[in-house]
């Protein structure tokens, strides 16, 4: 036995067979929360050198499966980081995933990756197929891979955070120096911000003559009905197309959580706070109620309210965008996480436009005044401006989960 195979615990003779007797034997394991059954009679076997793979979406029962054969609460390693280990020690030291892997791995891409770990001579060798949970916690028939995305590697700032930056130490005087001439830069950057938010509100307003017919909770509405009685209404436009199979994006969704906080306040204030998205309306309810929402949420689906206000694309506009088409065919590895979170291809997703888009009302006639959209950075998260203000610098790629499924 080689070092690298005594040191990981690698049987020579378990990278050519896996006939030995095994060490993991389970037989209809079931586990119950309440009334959730989070693991629905799964049989499995591991073998003494093999690499055994749970793959299937977050919810499927993979973590709880493993806490219960270790014993006990365990924290969640990237699948990937763990399969590193026979590859390239030093990699799963870092957590940084397989060597080369900058992407998200929807099931299919982690199998081929286990596969490719059977290959190397220092690894165990692993026996097709992985068992693949499905949503419900269940074994997938044959146990054929599916397509539902694996769980990105932990962001650091999610577990505990990143690197503390190069700082300097200093004393209390060389502090208040330094914070006196920051503040006179955040003044500057104020009287600018002022000098904005009044070219802002000299913007023109342009009557909205075309008549738009919208689906809300409360049936079919016409544009001015959204105003409730008040003269100003503000929305969100959250990127949830019609072709998004799992839900919205998750940092619109990350957004939308901060409104919760504000409605009352907009409303006292003669604004009418509101968010539109392009799914019909019983899916955008049904993520309401998920998410726990209570602003209007209306759907823009079927009108061509989304394309007359630069809200989204069409087909055929979206195929005049270089840029866009090369983001869509050649997605950096957080784009193609993205996609695989809100269960979309890119083509149809980067289509959909987040950013907020104001109307007054005034003796009868309805006016849009003001549009802003990403990567404009007020189209953010509210929590991202609390972060700006802590010392540690947030990841450059985004990264967002929607609050229910935060990794472990």
């Amino acid at each position: 036995m080689d070092s690298i195979s005594e040191e990981y615990g690698v049987d020579q003779a378990a990278t050519g067979s896996v006939e030995s007797e095994p060490v993991v034997s389970v037989r209809g394991l079931v586990k119950r929360h309440g009334s959730h059954e989070a693991v629905a009679g799964i049989d499995l076997e591991v073998r003494r050198g093999e690499i055994f793979a749970f793959l299937g979406p977050n919810g499927a029962g993979k973590t709880t499966t493993v806490e219960i054969l270790e014993g006990g609460k365990v924290v969640t390693v990237p699948l990937a980081a763990r399969t590193a280990r026979a590859i390239d020690p030093a990699a799963a030291q870092r957590g940084t995933g397989l060597p080369g892997c900058g992407w998200p791995l929807t099931a299919v891409d982690t199998e081929d990756s286990l596969a490719q770990a059977g290959r190397s001579p220092f690894s165990p060798r692993l026996r097709a197929p992985a068992m693949i949970l499905p949503a419900s916690g269940g074994l997938i028939g044959d146990a054929v891979a599916s397509n539902g995305p694996a769980r990105w590697p932990e962001s650091s700032s999610l577990i505990g955070g990143p690197e503390m930056p190069e700082h300097r130490i200093g004393s209390r005087e060389e502090w208040q120096a330094a914070r006196n001439e920051l503040a006179e830069l955040e003044a500057e950057q104020a009287e600018r911000a002022g000098e904005i938010t009044r070219k802002r509100r000299e913007l023109p307003w342009v009557p909205v003559e075309k008549e738009y017919a919208f689906d809300t909770e409360d049936g079919k509405k016409q544009l001015a009905e959204l105003f409730e009685g008040r003269s100003q209404l503000l929305a969100y436009n959250i990127m949830f197309g019609p072709d998004f199979e799992i839900g919205a994006c998750p940092g619109c969704t990350n957004l939308a959580d901060g409104f919760e906080g504000l409605l009352l306040h907009m409303n006292k204030r003669d604004v009418t706070l509101i968010c539109f998205s392009r799914a019909p309306i019983d899916r955008l309810m049904a993520y309401k109620q998920r998410m726990g929402w209570q602003f209007p949420y209306v759907s823009t689906y079927g009108t061509d309210f989304p394309f007359d206000f630069g809200l989204a694309l069409t087909e055929e506009q979206a195929e005049q965008i270089p840029e866009l088409q090369e983001m869509a065919q050649n997605p950096p590895g957080w784009l193609r996480f993205w996609a695989s979170q809100v269960g979309a291809q890119l083509k149809d997703g980067l289509r959909e436009n987040p950013g907020y888009i104001a109307f007054a009302r005034e003796n009868g006639t309805v006016y849009h005044t003001y549009t802003v959209t990403a990567p404009d950075p007020f189209v953010a998260p509210y929590f991202s401006f609390l972060l700006d203000r802590t010392p540690k610098p947030q990841p450059d790629e985004p990264l967002n989960y929607r609050k229910d499924e935060y990794p472990d």
